[in-house]
């Protein structure tokens, strides 16, 4: 929420109440107060929003740290991690992801180029998550992770998976930039033999590159829902989506939608 700024403000140090005359005004004439600056204008907005909503507490304090968090990264650019020339890539809401150069795969750590570039279901699912609230998030096959890193703003407890190490110093590359608490860890969502790793919400988004990895991502969400956790997928539509959609039908918890 961000409340529309009043032309009123008082002063926090001698309740001298003004008119505001723009949003970074400190001394517009000589009737303005010599105390107010910026800041008294974001708490002003603040205190209005709490005093009206004291159940948005929480949800404000969060948006503001967020914004300091934002303008904070603005000045970080990195330009290679793990040999890849990289180019930062807006995602949403002010996040963004390092992702690999045009041109710049080819001097750096093998890695699977499909997971080092951004994909548009991420960025649905990334705005989806960012007004969500679960406990903890698992991604998987997160490749960039804007999932990852929208639900990380939004103060969730995040483990961002992937079957390419490149991909995931990507990811703690971008995390550590715009100062976000994700955790990585490698994860092939095909070997059976690994449990699907914790989380109360289990997010998928452009995974399906072949129907094995769609039919595996089918088996790994009924694992979530059998174990009590909630999944969101978001995909293209692709014919990989229905390789998904008809495995998931086979399961054991009957037929999926038609869309």
């Amino acid at each position: 929420l961000r409340p529309r700024a009043s032309p009123i403000l008082t002063c926090s140090k001698c309740t001298k109440r003004v008119r505001r005359r723009g949003p970074n005004a400190q001394r517009a004439n000589d009737s303005s107060c010599i105390h107010l600056t910026s800041s008294d204008s974001a708490a002003a907005s603040v205190q209005r929003l709490l005093g009206t909503h004291s159940c948005m507490r929480a949800l404000a304090v969060v948006a503001g740290a967020a914004a300091v968090q934002r303008t904070t990264a603005a000045a970080v650019q990195r330009t290679s991690i793990r040999g890849h020339a990289v180019r930062r890539v807006d995602g949403i809401d002010g996040l963004y992801v390092y992702a690999v150069a045009y041109g710049g795969g080819s001097d750096g750590t093998p890695h699977d180029a499909l997971s080092t570039q951004l994909w548009p279901s991420a960025r649905i699912a990334g705005g989806l998550l960012a007004d969500a609230a679960p406990a903890s998030m698992v991604e998987i096959g997160c490749g960039l992770a804007l999932p990852s890193l929208a639900a990380a703003r939004a103060g969730v407890s995040v483990l961002a998976t992937d079957r390419d190490s490149v991909a995931l110093d990507f990811v703690s590359a971008a995390a550590a930039d715009q100062g976000l608490d994700v955790s990585t860890q490698l994860f092939d969502v095909e070997d059976e033999s690994s449990p699907l790793p914790p989380g109360e919400l289990v997010v998928i988004a452009d995974v399906f590159v072949t129907d094995p990895v769609a039919e595996a991502c089918a088996a790994r969400c009924e694992e979530a829902l059998r174990r009590g956790s909630d999944v969101l997928v978001v995909a293209a539509a692709r014919s990989t989506r229905d390789a998904f959609l008809g495995a998931l039908g086979r399961g054991s918890f009957g037929p999926a939608p038609a869309r």
